[in-house]
């Protein structure tokens, strides 16, 4: 391939991280998050996703979310619901109800989590006291649990093709700018590494983040902090350029953010205060995921110090109309979206189905690219299976006709192999 100079934009879905996914490390699409959730919640143990899964089933007093509402299922979310309510519940007992639970959700046809939060807030449908509390309650379980689920999968993905992908793009010149519908740290990682000096995460987001965090936040009873010396204390982030961005629209599990004091709980779970984006970080200054197993996380940030509740900040699937307004620190996300593809000449459409619930994602991508320069972008669509619907979606997105999109159908490491291939 020779250099360009040209701009690029590359939209991310959930479909390249899955293409990543390693055996015995699986990767959710939003299609089967519920039935990855439950293995990952079987395979660790883990109470956060169980807890989703209970109440998507309808436990705590709320309606089952699926279309359909089996007997067994209905009752293994019972049974796990009042067994980790008991003050001192038995651990056998406990993963005897656990493994019905995540035996129940698997053997379910496959439904979208849009879907289920779309039926959770929808006044007409019955489902919609899911959980006792609202849709409020159940998509900040989601975001407790999508941040579980990727602290548990940690690096367990094949980054080499999306690596050698990256190499061979930044090596043709020019400026590459993402946007990613990802939670997940794959894509932000790969890019760290291969940009090098290009991207730096107190900038590479597109905004300035606050501070760092090498320690993970201390889970404490009840919300009091417990003593300034079990809080651990985020460190400046050293300011430096980046000559690309990775924008992301539905938030990341690694973007902390302080929660608003009293605590208010609107559509989209607990509300966020407008502080500046904490980025948890190694010693080498290197993105990671932070562990957020308590309900509670505190972290001491600033100066003079503060000290408070965080959770990631991330917007679970809903539809546009239902959007909450982002925080300052995030806000400007849509407007650097919006500049980036003004200007671009190549658009790489990588794993992303374009949803319904994406639609206010899509009218920006289209007025966009209604005010382009009069030269036409090279549109990419790389995607594992063919959709008959998905080259029109993209196309509209784009505002192109659908014979002018190339498409690739054989997934992302089958493209990656023909843009860089292995030992070239």
């Amino acid at each position: 391939m020779q250099a360009t100079g040209n701009n690029s934009v590359y939209f991310i879905g959930a479909g390249l991280s899955r293409s990543l996914q390693r055996p015995g490390y699986p990767i959710p699409l939003m299609g089967d998050f519920m039935q990855v959730m439950a293995d990952y919640a079987l395979k660790y143990d883990d109470a956060v996703i169980a807890k989703l899964l209970a109440l998507a089933e309808g436990a705590g007093k709320g309606r089952c979310l699926y279309c359909s509402e089996p007997e067994e299922a209905r009752v293994a979310a019972g049974e796990y619901w009042d067994i980790i309510g008991l003050p001192a519940p038995s651990d056998l007992e406990r993963r005897a109800a656990l493994r019905r639970l995540a035996a129940a959700v698997c053997s379910r046809d496959p439904e979208s989590v849009e879907d289920l939060l779309r039926r959770a807030d929808n006044p007409e449908e019955p489902n919609r006291a899911a959980a006792g509390g609202g849709p409020g309650r159940l998509a900040q379980q989601f975001r407790y649990a999508i941040a579980r689920l990727f602290f548990l999968l940690g690096w367990n993905a094949d980054l080499n093709p999306l690596e050698r992908f990256l190499r061979a793009r930044f090596a043709l010149g020019g400026r590459h700018d993402f946007v990613s519908f990802n939670y997940d740290l794959l894509l932000d990682r790969a890019v760290q590494s291969c940009a090098k000096v290009r991207w730096h995460p107190s900038t590479g987001y597109g905004f300035k983040a606050g501070h760092g965090l090498i320690a993970d936040p201390r889970a404490v009873a009840g919300g009091a902090p417990g003593g300034a010396a079990q809080v651990p204390t985020t460190v400046p982030i050293k300011e430096a350029a980046s000559d690309c961005w990775i924008l992301k629209p539905h938030g990341s599990v690694n973007w902390l953010l302080p929660l608003r004091q009293p605590y208010n709980q609107g559509g989209s779970g607990l509300e966020f205060c407008d502080e500046p984006v904490i980025i948890p970080m190694d010693h080498c200054g290197r993105l990671r995921s932070c562990d957020l197993a308590g309900t509670f996380n505190h972290v001491r940030w600033g100066a003079p110090a503060a000290s408070g509740d965080v959770q990631c900040y991330i917007v679970p699937p809903a539809e546009p109309a239902k959007a909450e307004v982002p925080p300052t620190a995030v806000a400007g996300t849509a407007h650097l979206e919006s500049e980036v593809l003004h200007g671009a000449h190549e658009i790489f459409v990588i794993g992303w189905s374009a949803p319904t619930t994406d639609g206010n994602q899509r009218e920006l991508i289209r007025k966009a690219r209604q005010g382009r320069p009069a030269r036409p972008p090279r549109a990419v669509l790389v995607s594992l299976g063919q959709d008959d619907g998905l080259l029109g979606r993209v196309a509209e997105t784009l505002d192109l006709p659908p014979g002018s999109v190339e498409a690739h159908w054989d997934g992302f490491k089958a493209f990656a192999d023909r843009v860089a291939p292995v030992g070239a």
